[in-house]
């Protein structure tokens, strides 16, 4: 069994915390709106920016990635689960994908796909090391790399 661990990208937790940004101000302005005192509403801001960080922090410190003989196994903080190695049928280095299942935590990953209409968005480390041993495995396994092309 091979463990992977994510790429960890900083700009893409700096992203989501840019992206509650707004929503933080909007739960401040709703409680002062409210009447409530301004005490009270910072608190009610505080608590929802620590439950968020918090939860960011899981996904981010605790996505990993594992080969065995048969399977992809992905855990992203509450998000786990499996792919079964022998159905994958193409694998796209060097990209995004924005929406979908999605157990990464920075941009330029993977893109697995698997059985007929099924995707997934994994960030290891080692992108090309990393389809090197999903390919021993499976070598039908069809690799997109853009970085080797010679153009």
């Amino acid at each position: 069994m091979q463990i992977f661990k994510a790429k960890r990208d900083y700009k893409t937790f700096l992203d989501i915390c840019l992206y509650l940004s707004p929503a933080i101000l909007i739960i401040f302005v709703v409680s002062y709106v409210r009447q409530q005192p301004m005490l009270e509403a910072l608190y009610a801001s505080l608590c929802t920016i620590g439950l968020c960080l918090g939860l960011i922090s899981i996904f981010y410190f605790t996505t990993r990635y594992t080969v065995d003989d048969s399977y992809l196994h992905y855990r992203s903080g509450f998000i786990f689960g499996k792919v079964e190695i022998a159905k994958i049928h193409k694998i796209e280095l060097y990209k995004t994908l924005y929406v979908g299942m999605r157990p990464a935590t920075s941009k330029n990953g993977i893109i697995i796909y698997y059985n007929k209409y099924d995707e997934i968005y994994i960030s290891p480390e080692d992108n090309e090391e990393f389809a090197a041993a999903l390919s021993i495995i499976n070598p039908s396994i069809e690799v997109i790399n853009p970085k080797s092309k010679k153009g």
